[in-house]
């Protein structure tokens, strides 16, 4: 189950980020592309891959803790707000009481993986020209 809730948060987030930033994903953003990176095969290719593979790696990672750590906060007042019934049903010694807290954190924590991808990264990499 967690999967799917990862997949299906992984995917809200790339699908916002496409669509808040088109001038990343169109063709004509994808024809320049292909001229500063080079051929697959070349050095060029690999030396531009690598340097944004490292980049948005850290990016990601980074949004990704910075994130669960603000839905750990929030979600559960939230939840408790709503009048939604719900505990962390990992917890040692916990008494299971509704929802999984832990199920809308994870999802909301992979799409700000999955935006961080698409727009902070592309973002960065243009600001960086590389």
């Amino acid at each position: 189950y967690n999967y799917a809730v990862y997949f299906t948060g992984v995917c809200l987030g790339v699908t916002t980020g496409v669509w808040r930033c088109p001038r990343h994903h169109s063709v004509n953003a994808a024809a320049t592309l292909r001229q500063v990176r080079g051929d697959f095969p070349s050095v060029g290719f690999f030396f531009f891959a690598g340097r944004r593979f490292m980049l948005g790696l850290l990016v990601v990672l980074l949004l990704r803790a910075i994130s669960k750590e603000i839905l750990k906060t929030v979600v559960s007042p939230v939840l408790r707000l709503l009048k939604i019934p719900h505990s962390n049903h990992e917890a040692k010694d916990a008494k299971v009481v509704g929802y999984n807290v832990m199920t809308p954190i994870r999802l909301l924590n992979y799409a700000v993986v999955g935006w961080s991808v698409v727009e902070p990264c592309f973002d960065l990499f243009e600001w960086l020209q590389i």
